[in-house]
């Protein structure tokens, strides 16, 4: 059966919502618009994608991603195996409102129980798990610890027991629904608790980490039960509010290489993924089918400066959805040349005709070289169409 995607980042923050009719900010629609056509990097030959603003890719576009379908929700569509970048429930109402079948659609329960499995409780779950694990199996250099609060009280105790700890809302979008505490209970962080138990039930809480690296760990849950499919690792960085800017482009032998040498000088991402396949397989696979990522982090605990002591948060986020690391897998399988990296960036530039510019800067400066098999040697090539109303873009960026 053939797919069909869409790009619908505003996922997060509809299922926060969880409403069916949530209207996203102008912002995310924006981001939704102008990278409508994300997907074609990551879709397979005979695939199609659904496209609303009438964006076509370019003849490049075309060549690198052979065979794959634009199309519109009203286009009469043959039954498929529909892959959204995330379920929320505004969307199933949108795309039963567009004609598709309610048969093809995850129903209300199955929502439901995907947007429980997406809340933050389940990665306090699982970093539960994998500490366990680890403690009788393993003895990885692990660190990682939080934990859930219903009430006022429990966030009151947890946040006096750190000096300096990190409290989440069960659902948000990247890089909100976060507060910074430093062991005081108080106003205004108190009224934003308050909200948050109102309305979601709950709030986490966990040390405050010194982060040195971020990285992911991707996998796809076929459903049924069924063991996780590790699909790679991904190496990402995000700006000083939590946002993501952008991936390394590189192959899971060079991010094993490149973490394990610089801080552990022993293998533990592999290992973490063994344990990792186990939690998931007891938590999330047996009520859900697609993809997901494992946000983690190398974190330096030391209390001296001199001597840093590097150790792995092997479960900060669980992300039931695609993902920009997924893309950026498939960009270093599919666009690079075999054993060469560059970076992955979404770029976000404010005034009219501002990305067009950067793009003919770029492209003059750094023109893209590609082999016969349309495989991406070197220089800046735009993976989204750009035009002088273009906000966002998703680009590629490889050094000779």
């Amino acid at each position: 059966m053939p797919k069909i995607h869409l790009f619908n980042p505003e996922n997060d923050l509809a299922l926060a919502n969880g409403c069916t009719n949530y209207l996203p900010p102008r912002s995310a629609l924006k981001l939704k618009n102008d990278l409508a056509l994300l997907p074609m990097w990551y879709a397979e030959p005979g695939d199609m994608l659904i496209v609303e603003n009438g964006k076509q890719p370019t003849d490049l576009m075309k060549a690198c991603c052979p065979d794959i379908q634009i199309c519109r929700i009203s286009d009469s569509l043959p039954d498929a195996d529909w892959n959204p970048w995330g379920w929320n429930p505004a969307l199933i109402k949108h795309l039963l409102a567009g004609g598709v079948k309610a048969s093809l659609l995850p129903s209300s329960q199955e929502m439901r129980t995907i947007r429980e499995l997406s809340s933050r409780e389940r990665a306090v779950e699982i970093l539960a798990d994998l500490n366990d694990y680890n403690d009788r199996e393993k003895e990885l250099p692990f660190t990682g610890h939080s934990v859930v609060c219903y009430n006022e009280d429990e966030v009151c105790k947890a946040v006096h027991s750190l000096p300096h700890s990190m409290l989440k809302a069960p659902w948000s979008g990247s890089g909100k629904g976060l507060r910074r505490a430093s062991g005081i209970y108080a106003p205004p962080l108190s009224g934003w608790c308050k909200n948050t138990l109102s309305t979601q039930g709950c709030v986490v809480v966990e040390p405050y980490y010194n982060k040195v690296r971020d990285l992911a760990a991707e996998f796809y849950s076929p459903g049924n039960g069924e063991r996780p499919i590790f699909i790679g690792f991904s190496l990402f960085h995000t700006d000083g509010n939590g946002v993501y800017k952008g991936n390394e482009l590189q192959s899971d032998d060079q991010i094993c290489q490149q973490l394990e040498g610089e801080f552990f000088q022993r293998p533990i991402l592999y290992p973490t993924i063994d344990m990792l396949k186990n939690a998931l397989h007891k938590r999330i696979s047996p009520h859900y089918k697609g993809y997901l990522g494992i946000d983690m982090m190398v974190c330096n605990c030391a209390t001296d400066e001199k001597n840093p002591c590097f150790k792995l948060h092997p479960c900060v986020e669980v992300n039931l959805r695609m993902n920009m690391g997924i893309v950026a897998h498939r960009l270093t399988e599919r666009l690079l040349m075999p054993g060469k990296s560059g970076m992955y960036h979404i770029a976000y530039m404010p005034q009219r005709g501002e990305l067009l510019q950067f793009c003919k800067e770029q492209e003059q400066l750094y023109p893209p070289v590609f082999n016969k098999e349309n495989r991406l040697q070197q220089g800046f090539f735009n993976l989204t169409p750009v035009a002088a109303d273009t906000h966002y873009l998703a680009y590629v960026h490889m050094q000779p």
